[in-house]
């Protein structure tokens, strides 16, 4: 796996982690065939947020 995207990942795993720590947790999960994941987050206001990436290869 390049550098970079090892980088990338750890950080992407530290955020989530110190998310999950303040109580903010998606309302739905996803894994797509092609291995693209999908996090759906609702906030106080109705709000929808959405992020998504393809797998690292």
């Amino acid at each position: 796996m390049p550098r970079r995207a090892a980088e990338r990942r750890r950080g992407l795993r530290s955020g989530a982690e110190r998310d999950r720590r303040a109580g903010i947790e998606p309302a739905v999960r996803e894994t797509y065939e092609n291995g693209v994941r999908q996090a759906t987050f609702h906030d106080p206001d109705g709000n929808v947020i959405s992020c998504g990436g393809a797998a690292l290869e």
